[in-house]
């Protein structure tokens, strides 16, 4: 397990062209283990090769049913994964499993809200972000979420003072009370959302 626990050392330190070396190694040595493709899965994503990494964590999956095991980790990461290609209803599934598995992995809540979003069950997205939240989950994107479901039901002033939190919040350049990132179209999305509740009759 020496390239494992290298590939770990290597990630943990910002490596990842060194880190995804190590985790190939082990993959080429022990293609059955678990672990392995759990980390190239995350390196992918880390990397933005989304579609490889869904093919990592579908591997890691079927590798664990084999066993009778799941882990809530790994069934955020696909869950997010599956989102950002848009599979907004095969993520539901597997944020909700994640949640079934471990209600402690509160980031399966803000997964989950965003999906809800994404397929237009506002008032789901708005309870599954008002869960992340109470659990103590503080990502930035939780009022970005909020605020846009808030918007779609017609709710403008809830919705503006969430979008206004998200912008102040992604705009800091010390995003210290506030974990996760944002992106430059999430901003633009934020505006654009604040600009119609503002010229709304």
């Amino acid at each position: 397990m020496h390239y494992l626990f290298e590939g770990r050392d290597f990630h943990k330190k910002g490596d990842l062209n060194s880190a995804m070396q190590s985790f190939k190694e082990l993959a080429r040595i022990r293609p059955n283990n678990l672990a392995v493709h759990f980390w190239i899965g995350l390196i992918y994503d880390e990397t933005n090769n989304t579609k490889s990494a869904m093919d990592e964590y579908a591997t890691c999956l079927k590798l664990a049913a084999s066993v009778n095991m799941d882990a809530p980790e790994l069934r955020i990461n696909l869950g997010n994964s599956l989102a950002r290609e848009n599979y907004n209803k095969e993520a539901l599934f597997d944020f909700r499993r994640a949640i079934e598995i471990d209600k402690r992995y509160t980031l399966a809540n803000l997964g989950l809200a965003k999906s809800l979003l994404a397929t237009g069950d506002y008032d789901s997205a708005l309870t599954a972000a008002d869960l992340y939240q109470r659990a103590g989950g503080n990502d930035i994107n939780l009022y970005l979420i909020k605020g846009l479901a808030l918007a779609c039901k017609g709710s403008s002033q809830e919705a503006s003072t969430h979008l206004k939190m998200y912008l102040q919040g992604a705009r800091a350049k010390d995003n210290a009370t506030t974990g996760g990132n944002t992106t430059a179209a999430a901003m633009q999305l934020a505006i654009a959302t604040l600009r119609e509740i503002e010229l709304a009759p």
